[in-house]
């Protein structure tokens, strides 16, 4: 059984070959590596050379089009059963894929979730590892999709599976929780397994890191999501759970986005404009009735019925922020806080 991991490369030469070699240095050797290169501006010479080296290396070059295009044609052109992602300054833990594991996967099922670690950016400590459920079995659905909240690295997919429900990433920020929403609605069984599969690496220049203008980032995000919400009513107009569900998250990428306008240095004047023409108001203004959070909802309430109050605790957020990138900087400041950030030091054994 062949398994395929996709590696999206964009401007990461200083990271490819230990991601790469993470994987084809595992004990289960029938793998096929995906590296494709979505239009980056630097050299690439150290992906020539790793195709180059291994033929189990498939290196492919295309225009920049988004990590979520790269990942999709990653998806059409794998040959392996089963699929997995993995980002180009992350790791996959020494001796994860042995001969046992893969005896349990080709037993069939449509996804494989496992625990990770979280860690700095040289993989020295770690935050913690991501629970597992009890449950070691359940079927997608609505269930699924309320309850497993991974990062999208920490699951094996069977190909197929995706290929056959059409299930691929959005074109914008953020496009593996859709990706994954879809995923973990459709499968018939989600296998939990209690093993860590990568390091999930605090890479200050990656893509999640990026600032963009507020604007250019939420607005397309917005739609991605009203899609998913189409998506799901779709299949099942009568599932309400479903459905509030998404406006939740709609809601809240939506304050996290006003948020992030004032932070930016928008007006206010501006940032209410913006809000009445580009965001989902239907859906925002019945927050009462969709948000799960109590405090979520007090960020509304305050938005929309306290609004002065509400900038005066926006200007203490930005206060607050620029203080805490100042004092950061101070060395000893610094050290307590990634101490505190990632309590635990990583066991060597499985890093190289």
């Amino acid at each position: 059984m062949r398994i395929s991991i996709v590696i999206p490369y964009y401007k990461g030469k200083e990271f490819i070959n230990c991601a790469v070699m993470s994987v084809l240095n595992q004990p289960y050797k029938n793998l096929e590596v995906i590296i494709i290169n979505d239009g980056s501006p630097d050299d690439d010479k150290e992906c020539v050379r790793l195709a180059n080296s291994d033929s189990r290396v498939v290196y492919l070059k295309k225009e920049n089009d988004g990590i979520g295009a790269t990942r999709n044609l990653g998806i059409s052109v794998a040959t392996g059963e089963y699929i997995v992602f993995l980002d180009q300054d992350d790791i996959w833990c020494n001796g994860f894929l042995d001969h046992d594991l893969v005896s349990r996967i080709s037993r069939g099922g449509d996804i494989f979730s496992f625990t990770y670690y979280v860690t700095n950016s040289d993989f020295t400590r770690a935050k913690n590892i991501a629970g597992v459920s009890a449950v070691k079995e359940i079927e997608g659905g609505y269930n699924a999709v309320s309850s497993i909240w991974k990062h999208h690295s920490s699951f094996i997919f069977r190909r197929q599976f995706l290929v056959e429900q059409k299930i691929e990433y959005a074109l914008v920020r953020h496009e593996d929780e859709i990706f994954l929403k879809k995923a973990l609605y459709k499968a018939d069984k989600i296998t939990f397994i209690d093993k860590p599969i990568f390091c999930y690496r605090n890479n200050p220049l990656s893509e999640t890191h990026r600032k963009l203008d507020p604007i250019k980032l939420y607005v397309p995000i917005f739609n991605a999501w009203l899609e998913l919400l189409k998506w799901y009513l779709d299949i099942d107009s009568e599932d309400k759970e479903i459905e509030r569900l998404i406006k939740n998250m709609i809601c809240i990428y939506a304050m996290e986005a006003i948020k992030a306008f004032y932070q930016y240095g928008y007006k206010d004047d501006y940032v209410l404009d913006v809000v009445q023409q580009h965001f989902p108001n239907k859906i925002l203004t019945d927050f009462e009735n969709i948000l799960y959070n109590d405090a979520r909802k007090e960020d509304y309430r305050s938005f929309y019925n306290d609004h002065k109050n509400f900038l005066k605790s926006q200007k203490k957020t930005i206060m607050v922020n620029n203080i805490g990138r100042f004092v950061i900087k101070i060395p000893g400041v610094r050290k307590l806080y990634y101490r505190k950030k990632y309590p635990c030091v990583m066991p060597k054994n499985l890093i190289s």
